[in-house]
């Protein structure tokens, strides 16, 4: 949601704001039991009334509260509180929105709330992806009602521990194609939106959210692929949940000591993505590329076409780079490209969808029925490997 100081303060209880604003004088007399829920006006002009240097303090609170009020940012005040040691558990549940618990660790626990540390992992969170781990047995699983519902606790239980959340989780299967697809959707943080009720007055509603967390497993290859929120630790911890309670696996899922996606591939100028014309594909294009030039340590170039311009390639791009850099193709590495199908949609619009892969494991496609069939192409296409090795 865009930053907006007016919306920040309808967010947040009027409890903390009056904590919060009383330490300033010009508060000193302020009548807070005139105040109704969600009608801050009087507040926002109390606070716009304060000297100009309090007045940029006070905007400054209010924007690293915005910054910190989604699930994300509790997720990680959670987690820093648990490592200092401090049992929040408690008090999270008992907050209605994420603004309400980004303000009240601000004012109750400010350590946190400011460790730079805490700032970094809000900016390099990644976002959800695939990412591929190998190493289990290669051979079809048995799924029943009991599975399914055994990894529904065990991620309600994971996500309650660490992250306080998760206190439902419903878990989907279904079998496609030969692989195994666990679709998780634990409860979320509480929230609240902000509307209007049967009086015609705005104000707040509870909103009871949900995230997701998918599993494909592929029998054939022993291979797992998670997409998930979260850091490294987080995306290990669940591949083993997973192995631990679906598979009863003993070994631990490890990472493709190969990278399951060849980014390589793209180097042939005779490269082409051919469909099936049953699926609806009007057209994928190659449309940038994030590359590594092997004898320059620190090189490193993107390239991205305009997709307004279906004149424009990648490869046109790439000659005149290199030719610029003087570098032959043979030492670049491609690090990540960008891709983009084009989906007819009979009596509507055709779907666009944009999407990136990495040389590592990372694939940002997500787990609609076109993204699906977009993964599938990645190996017929020759970008992902095949995944038929020794364990």
């Amino acid at each position: 949601m865009p930053y907006n100081p007016k919306s920040v303060l309808r967010q947040v209880p009027n409890s903390i704001l009056q904590k919060y604003f009383s330490r300033h004088d010009e508060f000193a007399t302020f009548d807070w039991t005139a105040i109704k829920e969600t009608k801050i006006d009087p507040v926002f002009e109390a606070w716009q009334r304060m000297p100009e240097d309090r007045r940029k303090q006070v905007s400054g609170v209010i924007h690293r509260v915005h910054a910190l009020a989604n699930p994300r940012g509790t997720a990680v005040l959670v987690e820093a509180a648990s490592e200092e040691g401090i049992d929040i558990a408690a008090a999270v549940r008992s907050m209605k929105n994420a603004y309400e618990r980004a303000f009240w660790f601000f004012l109750e626990h400010p350590t946190i709330f400011d460790n730079a540390r805490t700032q970094f992992h809000i900016a390099t969170l990644p976002r959800r992806s695939w990412e591929k781990r190998n190493g289990m047995p290669k051979q079809a699983i048995e799924i029943n009602d009991e599975v399914v519902d055994a990894l529904g606790r065990n991620l309600s239980a994971y996500y309650l521990a660490r992250q306080v959340r998760g206190e439902r989780c419903k878990v989907e299967y279904r079998r496609h194609a030969g692989i195994d697809t666990f679709y998780a959707y634990p409860a979320d943080y509480g929230d609240e939106i902000i509307g209007y009720g049967d009086d015609g007055e705005l104000g707040r509603s509870p909103w009871n959210p949900a995230f997701e967390v998918v599993f494909r497993y592929d029998g054939s290859a022993g291979t797992i692929e998670s997409f998930a929120e979260g850091g490294k630790d987080v995306r290990e911890d669940l591949a083993e949940l997973f192995a631990r309670v679906v598979l009863h696996a003993e070994r631990q899922p490890m990472l493709w000591e190969e990278p399951p996606f060849d980014l390589n591939v793209l180097k042939d100028r005779n490269f082409t993505f051919p469909t099936n014309p049953a699926d609806n594909i009007e057209q994928v294009r190659w449309m940038g590329v994030r590359m590594r030039l092997q004898e320059q340590p620190g090189g490193k170039i993107a390239l991205d076409v305009d997709s307004a311009d279906s004149r424009a390639t990648v490869c046109g791009l790439l000659d005149a780079t290199l030719d610029e850099k003087k570098v032959s193709l043979s030492k670049v590495d491609f690090l990540e490209a960008t891709l983009q199908a084009m989906f007819r949609r009979p009596g509507t619009r055709s779907r666009i969808i944009t999407f990136k892969v990495g040389s590592g494991s990372r694939c940002d496609l997500g787990d609609t029925s076109e993204e699906e069939k977009l993964r599938g192409y990645l190996r017929t296409w020759g970008i992902e490997r095949d995944g038929q090795r020794a364990a």
